[in-house]
């Protein structure tokens, strides 16, 4: 859910491909969309995986936010210390990890502290 926004937002995905008629609404999102997608879709999709409603509700929206920013930077960053467009798949993830480091860490100390108190 953090990978299509970034693709959109960094310019990766061709005009002629956001041009097809369906996709066409996602051109007209504003740039404070695309973050709030990824922070909800991993709002939504952390507590189904860590069956925590609460704590993983709210470290999967800063995992989520943090996964987008960290990616988005990344891209970013690389473009103005590198000047080729050539990507490797995993570069994503690398920037997307750091990101999410934060919301990681949050959960595993909230997680303690739950199964401390349980």
């Amino acid at each position: 859910m953090v990978l299509i926004p970034v693709l959109i937002t960094s310019g990766f995905i061709p005009e002629d491909v956001l041009n097809i008629p369906i996709l066409k609404p996602l051109t007209e999102l504003p740039q404070i969309a695309w973050p709030l997608i990824a922070g909800i879709g991993t709002l939504v999709g952390f507590p189904l995986y860590t069956n925590r409603i609460i704590i993983g509700s709210l470290c999967g929206a800063l995992i989520g936010l943090g996964a987008f920013f960290g990616a988005y930077h990344y891209v970013f960053l690389r473009q103005l210390v590198f000047d080729n467009d050539r990507y490797f798949a995993f570069e994503f993830a690398i920037g997307g990890l750091i990101g999410a480091i934060p919301g990681l860490i949050l959960y595993a100390i909230l997680k303690a502290i739950s199964d401390k108190i349980t």
